[in-house]
């Protein structure tokens, strides 16, 4: 077995455990009830793995964010994935993950829409993935954004308003209070909204 294979094979073993620590965790640190939601990352390509996802979240009856990136799906890669999610599914989120899902920054951690593109090059990824999104998907696509890597730069926020994006997943950064923004946990990647997140805008 490979490193990597030995890291993940431990990781899915004490998942259930750490997962359920830090939920009891934050339930006792709060004051009020604290909504949290699951999000699946770099959706677009069928596998095995999409599948048993699916599977544990059809079995618990739990809904999904996936996190589509644009570039990779294809009408026959999502009739695929629809065959395991079943379609019209209320269950799952189907929303815009980046464009290529590709670094652009030379320097620094990792971005595709990061302060290296010039706006109209983010405006013009921005709009095309919609546009795709929208065509593939149809009434099934949520105005919902997440950059890969979690990060984006401030003129990506600006223009996902322009294109009329309703909310925005990702690590904590700027310009927060201009979208109801559901923050992930860098531990377990769950996505827990801010005590400071304001209701979608109605732009």
């Amino acid at each position: 077995m490979s490193k990597t294979a030995t890291l993940y094979s431990l990781a899915t073993n004490t998942i259930q455990s750490d997962l359920a620590a830090l939920i009891d965790r934050l339930c006792q640190q709060a004051s009020s009830p604290i909504p949290v939601f699951f999000r699946a990352d770099d959706i677009g390509i069928p596998s095995s793995n999409f599948q048993q996802l699916i599977t544990c979240f059809l079995r618990h009856k739990l809904p999904l964010c996936l996190a589509t990136v644009p570039t990779w799906l294809t009408e026959k890669r999502l009739k695929i994935l629809q065959d395991i999610t079943g379609k019209n599914s209320s269950q799952w989120c189907w929303h815009q993950h980046g464009y290529q899902h590709r670094n652009f920054e030379r320097k620094g951690k990792k971005q595709e829409f990061g302060p290296a593109r010039a706006e109209h090059e983010i405006k013009r990824s921005l709009r095309l993935g919609k546009e795709r999104l929208e065509t593939l998907l149809g009434p099934e696509f949520q105005p919902i954004f997440t950059p890969p890597w979690n990060r984006c730069s401030r003129v990506t926020i600006k223009t996902l308003a322009d294109l009329n994006f309703m909310a925005l997943s990702r690590s904590d950064g700027p310009s927060r209070k201009r979208y109801q923004h559901f923050l992930i946990s860098r531990s377990m990647l769950i996505s827990i909204p801010g005590k400071n997140s304001q209701p979608p805008l109605d732009l």
